[in-house]
Formats: C-alpha cells, sequence, structure tokens
C-alpha cells in the first residue's frame, strides 16, 4: 500500500475558534479552516492560512469592530506554524528554520507587547484628559486623580529634585501603565516632601518641580498637574 504521504504532528484550530468574534464575518471559509491531528499535509491550508493574514489586515484598517492588532498577529504566528510544518519533510529540521522561525516568533511577541503598551497609554490618557477637565470645572475642586501614561519608574527624576539627600525612596518595580497612586487628592497641601517624591517616582513625571522648589511650591504644582 502506497505511503499517503507526510502527516500533520498536531492539530491547528481555525482563527474563529479561537477569536468567536470573528464567527460574525461571513464568506470568509479561510478564517474557519483547522487542521486535524494526523491528516495528510494539504497545501491549501497553508494557501488558506496566509490568505487569512490578508483578509484580516484589510479588517483591521478598515476599523472593523471585531478585528484587532493581536487578532491579525495571531494569524501571522498561525500561518509561520503551517509553513514550519509544510517545510520540515522537504527541507528537514535544521537548526537554521528552527532559529529563523524562533526569530520571527519573538518579533512578533514584541511587536504585541508593544501595540498593549501603546494602547493601555492612550486609554490612560484619554482618561486623563476627561479627568483634567472635570478637576477644573467647579472653581479648581480635584476630585479626580490622574492614571500613570510613562512607561517605566522616576527613579532618576527623585535624584534630580529631591531636596536633600536624606529623602530616599525605596526601589521597587515599575507600576503598569493606567494604574493610580493612594493620595488624598483634596488634601495635597498637606503632602510632604516625600509623598511628592513618592509620586515622582510612581507617574516617573516630575509636574514641573526643580530642585529648588520649596515644599509649598512642590505643592502647588503637584496640584496644577491635575487640571493643566
Amino acid at each position: 500500500m502506497a505511503n499517503p504521504g507526510p502527516k500533520y504532528p498536531h492539530d491547528v484550530p481555525s482563527l474563529q475558534s479561537l477569536y468567536p468574534t470573528l464567527q460574525n464575518i461571513p464568506n470568509h471559509p479561510e478564517l474557519n479552516r483547522s487542521v486535524t491531528r494526523g491528516a495528510v499535509l494539504d497545501i491549501s491550508h497553508l494557501h488558506d492560512a496566509k490568505k487569512a493574514i490578508a483578509t484580516l489586515e484589510v479588517f483591521l484598517d478598515s476599523s472593523h469592530p471585531n478585528v484587532t492588532p493581536s487578532i491579525v498577529e495571531s494569524s501571522k504566528l498561525r500561518y509561520a506554524a503551517l509553513q514550519n510544518i509544510h517545510a520540515t519533510p522537504q527541507y528537514g529540521t535544521g537548526d537554521s528554520l528552527f532559529d529563523e522561525l524562533r526569530g520571527e516568533i519573538d518579533n512578533l511577541n514584541n511587536r504585541i507587547d508593544g501595540l498593549v503598551e501603546s494602547t493601555s497609554i492612550l486609554q490612560a490618557e484619554a482618561a486623563n484628559r476627561h479627568n483634567r477637565v472635570a478637576n477644573g470645572k467647579v472653581g479648581f475642586v480635584l476630585v479626580h486623580r490622574m492614571q500613570k501614561i510613562a512607561p517605566g519608574t522616576g527613579g532618576n527624576l527623585v535624584q534630580q529634585v529631591r531636596p536633600a539627600s536624606n529623602y530616599q525612596i525605596p526601589s521597587h518595580a515599575a507600576p503598569a501603565i493606567g494604574t493610580v497612586m493612594k493620595y488624598n487628592i483634596a488634601r495635597i497641601c498637606d503632602m510632604n516632601h516625600h509623598d511628592i517624591l513618592r509620586a515622582i517616582y510612581h507617574y516617573n513625571e516630575d509636574f514641573g518641580i526643580v530642585q529648588g522648589d520649596d515644599l509649598t511650591r512642590r505643592q502647588k504644582k503637584f496640584a496644577a498637574w491635575h487640571v493643566t
């Protein structure tokens, strides 16, 4: 009996099964193609996987509500996985092939991480704009704290503006984008130097504060940051 040829070593789910929102996009069978473990290699799966990338990129460019950048990147990973499966029987499993695939996957993961961070920053900026408008409406009575938008910590900024060497801020991991530091926004006038340095460290912003500012000026600049 003739050998039917190489087979798929594992299942490759369809994009619609991974992302149910894609089921709302009709007339695109390439989004619903799946591969069953043990089935004979079929080049049409590879063609459909490539076509799915093009389809999703068109929908993303037109701002389709069910298509996100991460879904497009996932479709590229799926295509890369199928490419590897189809290339192995003909070209072997050399290290260069796997190194190239790993490099492509790492690059895609980095791009996804970048997209996630960029989206988080945009969302935090939008929330801050809304909160600043609200804070400035009723006689500049501050009621809304700000979300963090600058990645990393403000450790270097703290060193630049701390008023004396005895003001130390313990180092810790950078807070996530969009987080809000705990402080009494209605009593910024009661904050001390250490409190304001903690805010600089958390938000990675100096609020316009310079080293020569006294405590009262620092309080005023930090308060003004909530409305401007």
